[in-house]
């Protein structure tokens, strides 16, 4: 059959889901005016309807009217009878003061927003066009806070994956880097009364994790280290655990060799690693969150990316690990565990 009969045969072409495609930051940018007005915190508050939540936000009805309206379409809020109430995923996750929000993990991610539009800039030179986040950046305080929510739930499979507190001997030493707010390590010292924890970022990142450590209790048993996590000194034969969670990406692939040497060596034989990451599939061509994320390790770092489980476990045979498994996060990360060679 020739090309044009075939084509004709299964219909015309369309550039629907171009355009589709083309448009879907507007869903970014809707979902973020009604995170940065507070909409769904005045809602939770009894705040119904549009005249109330325009009062309290001193905004314009109209405009209140139009964004309440939009949220409801994309299905964060809902609407009966002139009152507007919040969905349950708005209302747990939307409404600031719960210990289960995450606007602030939602406007991390949207801080770069202008240097998104820069992205073919950065594919010409190779390198960052926006800052990279060095030193005691406050955005790594707002992306602690924001990522504790589903840390906590990160936090419980690893715990379930190492048989903290059922398989392993009580009493563990936990190392901790890049930590951010510290709550994978004390999920594990609330399973585990003996555990103790070793805290590694920046120091107003670790003013974060200390507060996170007070409200789950675990305080007492968590020790921090301060600094750059490329230059800090781990130890040596110390820890039972070392976990590593999402910050592998900001480096190319030999610093990432240099972190995992030096924590081998911090590790007792036979203690465990865990790294948490976004892994894209071995071809790069269908993991598309992974694949969207390495685009924006482009634009915000010199040398990092997305790496697959295969470049991973070369790494880990390199660096002194075997028996490398992976375990499925919901959200679509993953944990790859691996021992310390005896």
């Amino acid at each position: 059959m020739a090309e044009g009969n075939l084509s004709q045969a299964q219909g015309p072409v369309r550039p629907d889901a171009i355009l589709d495609m083309a448009g879907s930051f507007w869903v970014s940018v809707i979902l973020k005016a009604g995170i940065e007005l507070g909409v769904f915190t005045e809602i939770a508050a009894g705040n119904d309807t549009v005249e109330k939540v325009a009062s309290s936000i001193k905004a314009s009805e109209r405009g209140v009217r139009i964004l309440l309206n939009a949220l409801c379409a994309l299905g964060m809020i809902s609407k009966a009878e002139g009152k507007y109430l919040l969905t349950p995923a708005a209302e747990q996750f939307l409404v600031k003061g719960k210990d289960s929000y995450v606007g602030y993990a939602i406007f991390t991610t949207l801080r770069d927003w202008e240097a998104l539009g820069r992205i073919a800039e950065a594919v010409k030179k190779g390198s960052p066009i926006t800052g990279a986040y060095g030193a005691e950046s406050g955005v790594w305080e707002e992306v602690a806070i924001g990522l504790t929510p589903a840390g906590l739930t990160t936090g419980s499979i690893i715990g379930d994956v190492l048989g903290i507190g059922t398989k392993m001997e009580p009493g563990v030493k936990v190392l901790d880097i890049a930590c951010g707010s510290g709550v994978y390590g004390y999920v594990l010292l609330q399973r585990d009364p003996k555990a103790t924890v070793t805290d590694v970022d920046w120091q107003n990142v670790l003013k974060v994790a200390q507060k996170v450590a007070h409200d789950m209790g675990v305080a007492g048993r968590v020790t921090y280290k301060p600094g750059d996590m490329l230059s800090i000194d781990y130890g040596e034969g110390e820890f039972d655990i070392a976990i590593v969670s999402n910050i592998l990406q900001a480096f190319d692939p030999e610093t990432n060799k240099t972190i995992l040497s030096k924590i081998c060596k911090a590790l007792k034989p036979g203690g465990t690693v865990v790294i948490h990451d976004i892994l894209p599939d071995e071809e790069r061509a269908r993991a598309i969150r992974a694949l969207i994320f390495a685009v924006y390790m482009l634009l915000v770092s010199t040398g990092g990316d997305t790496y697959t489980l295969s470049e991973f476990e070369s790494w880990l045979k390199e660096t002194g690990f075997e028996n490398a498994a992976t375990h499925r996060v919901p959200g679509g990360t993953t944990l790859i565990t691996a021992t310390k060679s005896r």
